[in-house]
């Protein structure tokens, strides 16, 4: 593969349904990063899974894992649509390098097995995205981001396409984020079962989403948008200003 373009066709294809809502943001920043030759096994925690096809999947986990898992789920059935929504730069504050190494080499495997365009969504999240919270100094690259609804398909969207069930996929010791809780609400309220799978071998279970503050308000995107850095090739990333300089001068009247 030579160009973005390409890589990003691979993930998203123009013939699956689900392709509107990939992200190509990061797809933009390849160039610095080189093809890997490794063929990565299958996460065990899958093997509980089921392949059907009223079943949306939310992946929620760090970056480089998130890929990996996106690419087994593909080979399961499921089209991977990628919606890491951050750029990269010097000093970021949320590490883009190694998921950036797996985007073309797991391309080029995707594109050797083409889906078929119902084949249902496996939606790709990086659960490093806030960055635990922290706020960044001054000089540092902030690419923190969050989802929003509109991110993703609509409950009434899913449930044309077919689907029942939405399982999240991550860690057992990570909490569903308040962003990401929002969509799975709003899912839910509008018919979809919400369920877990975790990365340590448990079972498929009924989830436990959290409400978050400011649910179904309508400013709530104005709100999580506060502090967030957004980036001229779309998608959230940009370096934080130093703080301004005091003046030499002695101030008063004659200053």
């Amino acid at each position: 593969m030579e160009t973005q373009e390409e890589v990003f066709a691979a993930w998203a294809p123009e013939t699956s349904i689900w392709s509107a809502w990939a992200k190509p943001t990061l797809f933009t920043q390849l160039q610095r990063f080189r093809d890997r030759d490794e063929s990565p096994p299958p996460p065990e925690f899958l093997a509980s899974l089921e392949p059907r096809r009223d079943r949306a999947i939310v992946v929620e986990l760090p970056g480089e894992h998130s890929a990996l898992t996106g690419f087994a789920l593909a080979g399961l059935g499921w089209q991977p649509v990628p919606l890491w929504n951050s750029t990269t730069g010097p000093d970021e504050l949320v590490e883009q390098s190694p998921l950036l190494r797996q985007l073309t080499p797991l391309a080029m495997r995707l594109r050797e097995r083409p889906l078929d365009a119902a084949a249902p969504p496996a939606f790709l999240l990086d659960a490093g995205r806030d960055a635990d919270g922290f706020h960044p100094n001054p000089g540092r690259f902030d690419n923190r981001s969050i989802v929003l609804p509109h991110d993703f398909p609509s409950a009434l969207r899913l449930r044309a396409a077919g689907i029942t069930e939405v399982v999240v996929v991550n860690a057992a010791a990570k909490r569903i984020a308040d962003d990401l809780a929002h969509v799975l609400l709003a899912w839910q309220e509008g018919g979809l079962a919400i369920r877990r799978l975790t990365t340590d071998g448990g079972p498929l279970v009924d989830a436990r989403v959290p409400r978050p503050s400011r649910f179904r308000h309508a400013w709530y995107r104005c709100i999580a948008l506060l502090g967030l850095r957004r980036a001229n090739v779309g998608g959230f990333g940009a370096r934080v200003p130093q703080a301004p300089q005091p003046s030499s001068g002695r101030g008063g009247f004659y200053g």
